[in-house]
């Protein structure tokens, strides 16, 4: 089992080892020249970082192990069509044809998906339970 905050303090310290040099490297350049933000910026950032990024992986990394990868991955897809009904709901925008098709062909993948997988992992419990069974009668057969 790994430990996830583990693994997202490797990736943190990589990229504060890592990214400084880089970050010097452009700024000697002039390819990109730093700028402190404004203060209300700078705050806005910081939320943004600890809600909008930190959390979400911390999150997608725990459906991972309770799930599957191809699960959590497109249980990211659903944002399309959650996106499409909170605008909707919150600020009253309609969408034509094409977006709802969409959205709804977005949201039946993800259900096909899951349920496949399911089946797919019942499927093979009950292969295994069928070849553990004939492994104990041949055993059972070789004892008489």
């Amino acid at each position: 089992e790994v430990s996830m905050p583990l693994v997202f303090g490797f990736i943190g310290l990589l990229v504060l080892l890592a990214g400084w040099p880089v970050f010097l490297l452009l700024q000697a350049l002039r390819v990109e020249t730093f700028e402190w933000p404004q203060g209300r910026v700078l705050g806005s950032l910081a939320l943004n970082a600890l809600i909008g990024t930190n959390l979400s992986d911390v999150l997608w990394a725990y459906a991972l192990q309770l799930t599957s990868p191809l699960t959590a991955t497109l249980g990211l897809s659903l944002t399309i069509p959650f996106g499409m009904v909170s605008d909707a709901v919150l600020r009253g925008k309609r969408f034509n044809a094409t977006y709802l098709c969409g959205a709804l062909l977005v949201l039946a993948g993800f259900v096909l998906a899951t349920v496949a997988e399911r089946l797919w992992q019942v499927v093979r419990q009950r292969r295994m339970g069928e070849e553990s069974e004939r492994a104990m009668t041949s055993c059972d057969s070789e004892f008489e």
